[in-house]
């Protein structure tokens, strides 16, 4: 899974697939090589995405299937792959899931021609009429006012459902968004469409998710994948029944295709219906590196990923995978490898003996948290002093990948001794922008490759000491108040 993002356009379909994609099968420990067939899934694009997404793993002749399919497209790539395992067609598919978004509430771009949805809108508008909120959200709110009158529910009981599910979202490093609000806070959101405020609808992102699906002989090949994987015990697709315009705004939203869909997939026991052939995919783990050799090195500036490269920062010794090396590059790193890789082959000398230490002064801890995120793991910054820390070593590194994750993702500031995690957008809106903040640190708000303006890179042995934004002498309370202002909160005078 990649990190899920807030659709600007910075990082395009064919590298969030890229990374789901090289994520599932290092943790399921294949190579490309033993993929058979690919589903790709998404909504948003022009036709054969896929083979765009998938031709960057390799160009095998695999048939790789586009799937389409609305808030379903996910489920149905995945359920079409257990079908093909089931069927015996293939004994390993890679399903990659991958979606660009447009910034705003969903929209539909072919207005020359009926709307799929044209008949459930008419039945919504002929029902519970028309309003200027996004078309989901009427349709659902529609729904849980529907609940409300038929079974007694309040505003609160669907709040307390968007509640848990913001607690969730900071146990997930890969969420959009990780923030934690109370009951009263979601009630007291923006109204979108009663019952559901702002907080109880879903954002547009960015970003891709990849599952492996394999037969039980693969698996029973590999013996020493059997504690990693996960039995898909039960799965069923369904469609929409007659009762769909019965004019009721739940059965509007899919109330009995949603049983017959629960019905089929388990039985009255509770248990997964016979009928459904067991197979296994991979759940996102830490990195392991391929079972098979698989040479990357004709790939410019990647290293081979069963190698394991050798790097001493400060007084710590760290050993990464030329996976890890290779999923954040072109880096310092890889470079320094690749070097050495090549002149090995130049001289003919042994590999073994040919790749050395890397030696670096910086500071290992910091290090400790960048091998984590080569290693396929989401680091967040503590505080200001850690961003700027992780900032500056990830720009000394040249990890391109790292300097736009902590670039685009939050901005720390100090105000009045208080540390402050903000999102980047808050301060860069057109109406709010230019502003104190982007003036006097213009250096954390401008573009992320000019955090050492002016200094020659290739032969800079360490880069400037940096200091987080800070502004001692101002009210830190009031400061709260204005981002909670700037967030679309109301501020109590």
């Amino acid at each position: 899974m990649t990190k899920f993002i807030k659709p600007r356009g910075k990082v395009d379909y064919t590298e969030l697939g890229f990374e789901a994609g090289v994520k599932a099968m290092l943790d399921a420990q294949i190579n490309y090589d033993d993929v058979e067939q690919g589903v790709a899934c998404y909504c948003y694009g022009d036709s054969t995405c896929g083979q765009r997404v998938f031709y960057q793993f390799g160009m095998t002749q695999i048939p790789i299937y586009n799937v389409n399919n609305n808030c379903s497209t996910g489920s149905t790539g995945l359920a079409m792959a257990r079908q093909f395992v089931s069927s015996g067609a293939a004994d390993c598919v890679l399903v990659v899931g991958f979606e660009k978004m447009m910034p705003g509430s969903l929209q539909s771009f072919f207005n020359d021609r009926e709307n799929p949805t044209g008949t459930t809108v008419k039945m919504m508008a002929e029902t519970r009429g028309i309003t200027k909120a996004p078309g989901a959200a009427q349709m659902f709110g529609n729904a849980g006012r529907e609940y409300m009158e038929k079974h007694g529910a309040e505003a609160r009981d669907f709040a307390e459902i968007a509640r848990v599910n913001h607690e969730h979202s900071t146990r997930n490093p890969y969420s959009q968004f990780q923030d934690v609000y109370t009951l009263d806070q979601i009630l007291d959101a923006p109204m979108i469409h009663a019952p559901l405020t702002k907080l109880q609808c879903c954002p547009t992102s960015d970003g891709a998710a990849a599952a492996v699906v394999v037969s039980q002989a693969f698996l029973d090949a590999r013996p020493h994948l059997k504690s990693q994987a996960v039995l898909i015990a039960g799965q069923c697709m369904a469609t929409d029944a007659p009762s769909l315009f019965s004019r009721s705004a739940i059965d509007l939203m899919g109330f009995e295709m949603t049983q017959h869909a629960v019905r089929n997939g388990i039985t009255p026991s509770g248990d997964p219906s016979p009928s459904t052939t067991p197979t296994t995919f991979t759940l996102p783990r830490a990195r392991s590196p391929p079972t098979t050799q698989k040479d990357v090195i004709k790939i410019p500036r990647i290293l081979p990923h069963e190698r394991v490269f050798p790097i001493q920062i400060g007084s710590q010794l760290f050993k990464l995978s030329g996976a890890s090396i290779s999923s954040d590059a072109p880096s310092y790193f890889s470079q320094y490898f690749y070097g050495q890789i090549k002149r090995a082959q130049e001289t003919g000398e042994d590999l073994s003996t040919a790749i050395r230490t890397l030696y670096i002064d910086r500071d290992p801890e910091t290090f400790h948290d960048i091998s984590l995120h080569l290693q396929g793991y989401h680091v967040q910054p503590r505080d200001g002093t850690h961003f700027v820390r992780l900032f500056a070593d990830a720009q000394f590194y040249s990890l391109p990948k790292l300097i736009s994750q902590l670039f685009d993702e939050s901005i720390f500031i100090s105000i009045g001794h208080r540390e402050f995690q903000i999102p980047r957008e808050l301060f860069n809106d057109p109406g709010n922008s230019p502003n104190f903040f982007t003036l006097g640190f213009a250096v954390f708000f401008s573009n992320p490759k000019d955090l050492f303006p002016g200094l020659e890179r290739e032969h800079l042995i360490r880069p400037p000491s940096i200091l987080p934004p800070s502004v001692p002498n101002r009210s830190a309370d009031i400061f709260a108040d204005l981002v909670h202002f700037l967030s679309g909160y109301p501020v109590h005078i």
